[in-house]
């Protein structure tokens, strides 16, 4: 267990401290009441003291308000990094070899993400250095942007209209958790319906289930996986694909590289226990 002690001469000082602290805490995968005890820190008739046993039912509607959506920017910052990291070199593959642009055009990757119940439909394009991102058929955002990867975590920055922006993102299974300033925000990834239906179907046992080209493997033969750790990438029609473990146990097959083709029924990994 762990806990924050934030002292502080004063009141309201002891309160950002506190504040400050909680922003460092990111956790995903269980509930937490990290973000309700952010905006308790920063209500103004806490930080004023003025308080009371039903503080709580009182001010309910701005202590759990509805989840936070993310900017135009910090969304664009976020796929562009999402798509990023998950479109490495690779000297197999064309898709990757020269990452978004071909043949001296704009080259345009589109990413399918839910906030919620809404559908977000993701078109990236690369023009030089910047990435111009718009969604659902709505305006380009400029961004220009950087990340760094470490296991399941990206960390993107970058700029859009001379604003400095930051985001980080916890990948856990099809949910992506982003934190971004100072509000955490959980989009999923929209599997098409022709891929949901087969693992409805139970049948995500390392068959693919769409033509496609494998853009990247994560794991290789003897590695020890469990029941939704990913294994491969596969690029469908432009789109990227995680195909996951469908059991726990032992690598003992990778049937294709990077940037080979699959047809539909093909094995992409064979596992035993």
């Amino acid at each position: 267990s762990s806990g924050i002690n934030a002292e502080w001469p004063l009141r309201p000082g002891s309160l950002a401290l506190l504040h400050s602290k909680l922003q460092e805490y990111h956790v995903v995968g269980l509930s937490t009441n990290i973000k309700f005890l952010k905006d308790l820190a920063t209500h103004p008739n806490f930080e004023s003291a003025d308080v009371h046993t039903d503080f709580i039912k009182e001010h309910g509607d701005t202590l759990f308000p509805s989840p936070p959506s993310l900017s135009e920017e910090n969304l664009a910052l976020t796929a562009v990094s999402y798509l990023l990291s998950r479109t490495t070199a690779s000297s197999l593959s064309p898709w990757t070899k020269s990452m978004f642009s071909r043949l001296n055009l704009n080259h345009v990757e589109e990413l399918k993400l839910k906030d919620g119940d809404t559908d977000l439909d993701i078109k990236i394009r690369c023009a030089g250095s910047s990435y111009f991102v718009s969604v659902n058929s709505g305006s380009e955002v400029e961004v220009d942007v950087a990340i760094s990867a470490e296991d399941n975590v990206i960390y993107g920055s970058g700029n859009s209209a001379n604003k400095k922006l930051e985001c980080k993102i916890v990948q856990d299974g099809d949910n992506l958790h982003v934190f971004c300033d100072g509000s955490e925000t959980v989009l999923s990834r929209n599997v098409p319906k022709y891929l949901a239906a087969d693992d409805e179907a139970g049948l995500d046992d390392g068959v693919a289930s769409v033509e496609g080209l494998v853009q990247k493997i994560f794991a290789g033969i003897g590695d020890v996986v469990k029941a939704g750790d990913i294994i491969l990438q596969v690029n469908v029609m432009k789109m990227l694909f995680d195909i996951s473990a469908h059991k726990d146990g032992v690598i003992s097959s990778i049937c294709f590289n990077e940037g080979d083709r699959v047809s539909k029924g093909q094995l992409l990994y064979e596992l035993e226990e």
